[in-house]
């Protein structure tokens, strides 16, 4: 797909409950490593819940500086299932 500028945003919001840990990974086109892209990690809740994620908050071993939303390709949720069944509820 196309890259889209997500600058103008500034935060990311959903509402959800997992029962493992859950990283939140911002693709983007101009970073062609895997590991060196943004994220956050959640925890996990075993209630449904409201989040709203600074993009601030995500973070790349590349830079120290906050993401520049201007390439984004797409937001990928991993669920660190540690061999277990993941719930989702979203």
């Amino acid at each position: 797909g196309a890259e889209q500028d997500m600058r103008q945003y500034k935060s990311i919001a959903f509402t959800g409950k997992f029962n493992t840990p859950v990283t939140i990974t911002l693709v983007k086109k101009s970073i062609s490593n895997w590991t060196d892209h943004y994220t956050y990690t959640l925890p996990a809740k075993d209630s449904l819940k409201e989040y709203s994620i600074n993009l601030s908050k995500f973070t790349s071993p590349l830079s120290k500086n906050p993401i520049q939303a201007d390439d984004i390709l797409q937001t990928v949720f991993t669920f660190e299932t540690g061999g277990k069944q993941v719930n989702l509820d979203a």
